[in-house]
């Protein structure tokens, strides 16, 4: 911000001349001159201290003045911390079903103490399992699995697989003895957060299901057996991470560049049209079958049929983040999942810090 500053008035100020009784004359002019010429070595001299403006001591003045008030904001977000009602708020978004202010309590000592555990893949499954079980899927056939990279870029990665009922999570490894990364605390939260996304794409699945079984299968078999998606996929994985790649073809046994080429291969078949779609068999046994064909059917008035429906459509029309990351992650699937991590930081900072001061919001 530029400021302009008032200097000071070059008229000198006015002084009254004073003739004494005796009836001498004393002329006007020498007090004035002193006394301006006073001032101005006053001022002079403090100007010399300061070695600023008048200009530039108010601009200083009004940076202060901000400086102060960003600092009682940012001091007051660090000293305070939301309340036990907040948090239990808070987790009944996350988990989709009401959480009471007791339950909230016994979940923060719970997180709080799996935070503590040092060994990342110890703590990795114990966070899964927990919070499997805050979605209410304790005795759902939802499976982990944990998989060690070497690739830097696959640092912090996880993934829902609709397909098997797996929640992947990535580790980064030493490149040179394969052994992972020791996490701090908060590493070890966001980890946790990574993982609480995940259930929250298998949530909006169950809630498709529940909705539509026909219709999320159908929508599920696009992404695979509908050749423009076949080939997004492609496209997406050899654009995509270098990890990613490597893992498929050492599952492949083939090298990355055999795949590579492979690949290249199919899309251009796709494009000669050599392959066609597989057709969509209703009948088909899907996975979500198995996770989730004991739950009851939504009511269609419900609010949750109503996001039944748009996940179907988001499953159908789903945005990769190496075709188009805006679109990515603007989607609706993603922005709740990307929403229920944001809304876990709030709970962490309900714990963070013993001298947080509790906040009623």
């Amino acid at each position: 911000m530029r400021i302009s500053g008032g200097g000071v008035s070059s008229n000198p100020p006015a002084v009254s001349a004073i003739q004494p009784s005796s009836g001498a004359v004393q002329s006007p002019s020498q007090d004035v001159v002193q006394i301006s010429a006073g001032d101005k070595i006053k001022e002079s001299s403090n100007s010399e201290k300061t070695g600023m403006s008048t200009g530039a001591k108010w601009a200083l003045g009004i940076l202060g003045t901000a400086g102060a008030v960003y600092g009682a904001v940012v001091g007051h977000r660090m000293l305070t911390k939301p309340s036990i009602e907040k948090v239990a708020k808070n987790f009944s978004e996350i988990f989709r079903r009401d959480v009471s202010k007791d339950e909230a309590e016994k979940l923060v000592k719970k997180y709080e103490e799996l935070l503590n555990i040092e060994d990342t893949e110890e703590f990795c499954k114990k966070a899964f399992e927990e919070v499997k079980k805050d979605y209410g899927y304790e005795n759902i056939p939802i499976t982990l699995k944990i998989n060690k990279v070497k690739d830097v870029n696959g640092a912090g990665d996880a993934g829902w697989d609709s397909e098997r009922g797996i929640i992947n999570i990535n580790l980064l490894t030493d490149r040179f003895n394969g052994k992972v990364f020791e996490k701090n605390r908060r590493g070890r939260k966001c980890k946790l957060q990574e993982i609480i996304h995940e259930f929250q794409h298998a949530k909006q699945h169950e809630i498709a299901y529940r909705t539509s079984r026909d219709g999320i299968a159908e929508a599920i078999h696009e992404t695979r057996g509908n050749m423009q998606k076949v080939k997004e996929n492609i496209q997406s994985l050899l654009n995509g991470k270098k990890y990613k790649l490597e893992q498929q073809a050492n599952k492949m046994n083939i090298s990355v560049e055999d795949l590579r080429k492979q690949l290249e291969s199919i899309i251009k078949d796709i494009d000669d049209k050599k392959i066609g779609s597989i057709l969509f068999d209703k009948d088909e046994r899907i996975v979500l079958d198995d996770l989730f064909e004991k739950l009851p059917i939504l009511d269609k008035d419900s609010q949750e049929y109503k996001l039944g429906l748009k996940y179907i459509e988001n499953t159908k029309n789903y945005v990769r983040p190496g075709n188009d990351r805006k679109g990515y992650h603007s989607q609706i699937l993603e922005k709740e999942a990307e929403n229920s991590e944001k809304i876990f930081e709030e709970i962490y900072n309900y714990f963070a810090s013993p001298y947080r001061i509790p906040w009623v919001q």
